[in-house]
């Protein structure tokens, strides 16, 4: 995954680069997975002079108005990303695609706020 993702980044040449921020999974191994897979996006990112900025997925959620908090379970965050997506881009994706999209739209959106 790593070797994919530079060689999307030298493809596209970016001036910055949103990843979103590891959170606390259940698994262990796979928050160590996600850790130096952000480590390898930024240490790529700082050698090649891309701005790097990390996003929480409360802050891109907000962005997108999706209900969050106390009580809402992630099987709910995630349907609303895939309806999110359907509704607002009439895209049907994987989990992992959507969120993704999710994360672009919510930057964009940050973008035209300022």
């Amino acid at each position: 995954m790593s070797k994919s993702i530079i060689s999307l980044l030298d493809d596209y040449s970016p001036i910055v680069v949103y990843i979103e921020d590891t959170a606390l999974q259940r698994n262990a191994k796979t928050l160590k997975e996600l850790s130096q897979l952000q480590g390898v996006i930024i240490g790529y990112c700082k050698a090649k002079n891309i701005d790097i900025q990390i996003i929480t997925p409360s802050q891109w959620r907000k962005q997108l108005g999706f209900k969050q908090g106390a009580g809402i379970k992630r099987q709910e965050l995630k349907q609303q990303c895939f309806d999110w997506v359907k509704e607002n881009l009439n895209l049907e994706r994987s989990e992992d695609e959507v969120e993704s999209i999710g994360i672009g739209a919510a930057v964009l959106k940050l973008f035209k706020n300022k």
